[in-house]
């Protein structure tokens, strides 16, 4: 039966506060996800989603032939041209193993596309040049002006909204697509990796769409001190228009049609490339590092371990006692998160008193700022509807 509260008390987020303390009996997700609800077996509908929803419709762990077709397709229309696809490489695991693969197994001809939001880590950068050079592929790179990053991920930490991985994702994608125009690519390769990425799609936290240039610009307004005009923006129209149906230009996750173990992975790519670990995933970014360890758990309580854990057990990768084991240390070692606030403050240009401050403000309402958000949910709705997608 689901856990609901006895006062009704609702907290910034919209959701109830005052619910007792629950985990899920198959996966690790718990209540700290305010949103989360469970069926009369104590199961939750992140975990009951991924196997109803996913698993077979945009989820194919033994999908070779379907992976095939995408590859033949992508091969079809680089013919001709001096690449096949483009290939977002952030010199994490996922990214990188992407890379391996369509040079490798697949001979394709991709572009590499590294964007310095100016928080990759060392070990980041040194995965990204041993691929370019061990796989023979050619390697663009755009360096984000870094004032702009900094005034905009300053705002945003004084905003005290929770998706403070907005800005440097949002110019991420925003070049993605500007570089595959800039090159006349018709397909891009993602490294969405449903393995350990599966329940990320479905968690309904409050946050908005990395794409919101109109949340965006609002926070920057409220917070920004310089002009917001060198930073990356896709306008509404060039997001969910203009790149998909007149460009016509394609997303493909061919994480999606396989079954990926991170641990074999990750030594494949040692032996054959040199690779690297920087830790725990997406910690290629000190940013990301910072939000996902220290952040997410000590503003607002959520171990985002629990996510990425339960899409292994659900994958298959890990059990739930071993899930468990995990959880059952600290999120983040204190000795490196007081390194990594002290390297976030200089980099930010922000004095202790005022990033204290910043930390200690009550969270925001989700929707504390103008945005976008029941647009993008309408069209994604319509979208669904006419059984219309752009991705594979």
């Amino acid at each position: 039966m689901n856990a609901e509260p006895q006062s009704g008390a609702v907290g910034w987020h919209g959701y109830p506060t005052d619910r007792p303390y629950q985990v899920c009996t198959y996966c690790v997700m718990d209540t700290s996800n305010p949103a989360i609800v469970f069926d009369a077996e104590g199961r939750c509908q992140y975990c009951k989603a991924v196997e109803q929803e996913m698993v077979g419709k945009v989820w194919f762990p033994d999908g070779g032939e379907r992976l095939a077709a995408v590859v033949e397709t992508v091969r079809a229309q680089g013919r001709g041209k001096p690449y096949d696809l483009l290939l977002g490489l952030s010199g994490g695991l996922d990214s990188s193993y992407v890379a391996y693969l369509a040079v490798k197994k697949w001979n394709l001809r991709p572009l590499c596309l590294h964007v310095d939001t100016g928080w990759n880590s060392e070990i980041a950068v040194g995965n990204v040049e041993r691929i370019v050079r061990t796989l023979g592929v050619d390697l663009y790179t755009e360096v984000i002006d870094w004032e702009t990053m900094q005034d905009l991920q300053r705002a945003f930490l004084l905003a005290g909204v929770f998706g403070q991985d907005i800005p440097q994702d949002q110019a991420i994608i925003a070049l993605q697509y500007k570089t595959a125009a800039k090159f006349g690519i018709k397909s891009l390769f993602g490294g969405w990796n449903p393995s350990s990425e599966s329940i990320n799609a479905l968690v309904e936290l409050p946050g908005h769409s990395l794409t919101d240039s109109r949340y965006i610009r609002a926070v920057h307004g409220a917070h920004g001190r310089k002009p917001l005009g060198k930073y990356q923006l896709l306008s509404f129209f060039e997001n969910y228009f203009y790149y998909p149906y007149i460009y016509r230009l394609r997303v493909h996750y061919p994480l999606r049609f396989m079954r990926f173990h991170a641990p074999e992975v990750r030594q494949l790519l040692e032996s054959e490339i040199g690779w690297r670990s920087y830790g725990e995933k997406h910690h290629e970014s000190r940013w990301t590092r910072f939000y996902q360890n220290y952040y997410l758990p000590t503003r607002y309580g959520l171990d985002k371990r629990r996510v990425h854990l339960s899409s292994e057990i659900l994958s298959g990768n890990v059990t739930r006692a071993e899930a468990l084991e995990t959880l059952a240390r600290p999120p983040f070692d204190p000795k490196l998160a007081a390194l990594d606030e002290d390297y976030i403050m200089k980099k930010l240009d922000m004095r202790e008193n005022e990033y204290r401050d910043a930390l200690a403000r009550a969270p925001r309402d989700v929707n504390a700022f103008p945005n976008q958000a029941a647009l993008i949910l309408a069209l994604g709705r319509l979208k669904r509807l006419l059984g219309i997608s752009i991705r594979s």
